[in-house]
């Protein structure tokens, strides 16, 4: 009446048929009742380390592991997978330590030279790391990873011919062998062999079916100026597959860098006809990136359909517009409807910027966000609103230490629009990297034009000969508020033949 109830070998094999079609997940629901039916069962447990392995749950096959070692000493396929696991979450010295243990009791099993190696690698022990690959490779010459891990050290030591040569073997036993491709591009990149670069983007496309072979393509011949061999590859493209959407994508970007912006635009008609989210969403990126918000906020608007990309590229364009009642809105919607971590960033950002820090901070406070140098920008910003300045610098020494150069200049900027002299100068004195030199340099001088004397800070200007007008011109619109009005006044004065 109720069924008959499976055995644990039944759970086994359902796990095993599950593991076979990618259903991991399931895998390991079924090799876990199995487990808990018959612990004591070796291959369940070994089976399952491996279903947890494929879902990259490393530390969870670590765990594993950890009781098979205790159970069955010596067992070189323990130490084996141990050396992987501890590879794949970056611990290369225990992957190092795994890896010899197996192969001292089971020197028979190629797999631990291969994964001692490549941990040598990232140690930058290269010497070592290639003699171990090059003995691997006696033995297991088809072994594509290989030969492509061994290009890029050669690639490394400036062997560009013994580089291409162990690059092109990965490609005869793999031809989807994207190191490889990636190896061999930027050996014809570095030797300035447009023709050989161009043909191998092309042949690395059609092995691998990645549209940013083609997109790198792209970047390739507008820098070395062949944007008209661009539009002829990706119109015979299109005519040869009228289907797909991105190389009417890649048309229209070469085409922008030709000056040609209104047959740029039309070229997303055709794809637009049929109302393709995907195709709409290429056209949002691409009116994105080309600076077009204004348009970009119409279209995604016209076009009607949401979901959280599209919700964020509509933020990003009210955001640049400064927009920011509606683009808090936006960024309400995406925090409401898609919960995600980096929506409560976007809404703290325009908290802060529609004079809201408080509540700006309850949003960062529950905001476990990955990008640690945005998150901790807007903490600087609702504390600097809210004239705490103590906590507001703490958060600005962190942003200094992680960020970059403009990231720096937004720091100043925020700090002499929001607070007084006393934080400036403070802010000033920070320690910071080397590569930091000019740019704090810069700001010493603006500080002392905006607060004590301008003629001295032109002075200070004129005698650094490294913050020349070419510079100030490219960096100004980094600049907001006053100290963008000195800026522009001393490049109005002092730079009035070296306009950029």
């Amino acid at each position: 009446m109720f069924g008959i109830k499976k055995s644990d070998e039944e759970y086994y094999d359902l796990s095993l048929k599950s593991f076979e079609s990618g259903e991991y997940e399931k895998s390991l629901e079924y090799i876990n009742i199995a487990i808990n039916m018959r612990p004591s069962k070796g291959n369940y447990l070994f089976h399952k380390i491996e279903v947890l392995i494929e879902m990259a749950d490393y530390e969870g096959a670590l765990r594993e592991l950890d009781v098979m070692e205790s159970r069955y000493k010596n067992n070189p396929a323990i130490y084996s997978h141990k050396s992987f696991c501890y590879y794949s979450i970056e611990d290369y010295e225990n992957s190092i330590k795994y890896a010899d243990m197996a192969i001292k009791i089971g020197p028979e099993d190629d797999t631990p030279y291969f994964t001692k190696a490549i941990s040598l690698k990232k140690l930058q022990r290269f010497d070592e790391a290639k003699t171990l690959l090059e003995i691997y490779l006696k033995t297991n010459i088809t072994d594509s990873d290989a030969h492509s891990e061994l290009a890029d050290i050669y690639l490394h030591e400036d062997q560009k011919m013994k580089s291409l040569s162990e690059a092109k073997l990965a490609l005869k036993y793999d031809r989807g062998n994207q190191d490889a491709y990636n190896i061999i591009l930027a050996i014809y990149m570095s030797g300035e062999e447009p023709e050989k670069y161009i043909e191998t983007t092309a042949e690395a496309f059609g092995n691998t079916a990645e549209f940013g072979y083609l997109y790198a393509l792209n970047d390739f011949l507008k820098m070395v100026g062949l944007n008209n061999s661009g539009e002829e590859i990706y119109r015979q493209f299109i005519k040869f597959y009228p289907e797909v959407n991105e190389f009417y994508d890649l048309l229209a970007d070469i085409l922008i860098s030709q000056g040609k912006k209104e047959e740029a635009y039309s070229t997303y008609k055709k794809i637009l006809e049929n109302g393709d989210i995907d195709a709409y969403k290429l056209w949002f990126y691409f009116l994105l990136k080309n600076n077009d918000y204004e348009l970009l906020v119409k279209e995604i608007k016209r076009y009607g359909k949401e979901d959280a990309e599209i919700l964020a590229l509509l933020y990003f364009g009210q955001s640049f517009l400064r927009d920011y009642d509606n683009a808090l809105k936006t960024s309400e919607k995406l925090c409401n409807e898609y919960r995600s971590e980096e929506a409560k960033l976007l809404c703290a950002t325009q908290l802060n910027n529609t004079g809201k820090p408080d509540i700006a901070l309850t949003y960062l406070d529950s905001c476990k966000s990955v990008y640690d140098t945005e998150k901790n920008y807007e903490y600087f910003r609702s504390y600097l609103y809210s004239k705490d300045y103590e906590k507001s610098m703490k958060h600005a020494r962190i942003v200094v230490d992680s960020g970059e150069e403009g990231d720096v200049i937004s720091l100043f900027c925020q700090l002499v629009e929001n607070s007084d002299k006393i934080q400036i100068y403070k802010f000033l004195e920070f320690e910071h990297v080397e590569e930091f030199n000019d740019v704090f340099s810069l700001l010493k001088s603006i500080a002392k034009g905006i607060y004590s004397n301008y003629e001295e800070a032109v002075k200070d200007l004129k005698n650094k000969q490294y913050l020349d007008c070419e510079y100030l011109n490219l960096v100004k619109e980094d600049f907001i508020g006053r100290a963008r009005e000195f800026i522009e006044k001393y490049t109005a004065s002092e730079c009035a033949g070296n306009k950029q």
